[in-house]
């Protein structure tokens, strides 16, 4: 079964190659820095929705207190980005801003 797994990670997510491993990892890390932005503003902009379509029979801190924190989360994102952003990119801090996105991001999700 681990061999009909490994073929399907195989086909959809190919390995990188080792020659150009780096030149990846730096670009994803660019993409990423240039492409968050836009994505907590737009998530900031849509968690009042989320507060006032709620269910009504609701619990006030599940309707009211995961769209404040997903806001919160948002605007401490932006921040750090913004922050982020000033620094120099090299290959090292590269690899922790994708490892970071990959976590936060599934975390968030």
């Amino acid at each position: 079964m681990m061999g009909s797994l490994d073929i399907l990670r195989q086909r959809f997510m190919p390995a990188i190659p080792e020659d150009i491993r780096d030149q990846f990892t730096m670009l994803r890390a660019r993409r990423v820095e240039t492409q968050t932005p836009i994505m907590y503003i737009m998530l900031l902009a849509t968690t009042p929705n989320a507060a006032w379509a709620g269910a009504a029979d609701l619990h006030w801190g599940i309707k009211y207190g995961v769209p404040v924190l997903l806001a919160i989360l948002c605007v401490l994102g932006l921040i750090e980005n913004t922050i982020s952003r000033r620094r120099h990119l090299s290959l090292g801090r590269a690899q922790l801003i994708v490892k970071k996105t990959a976590s936060v991001s599934g975390w968030s999700g």
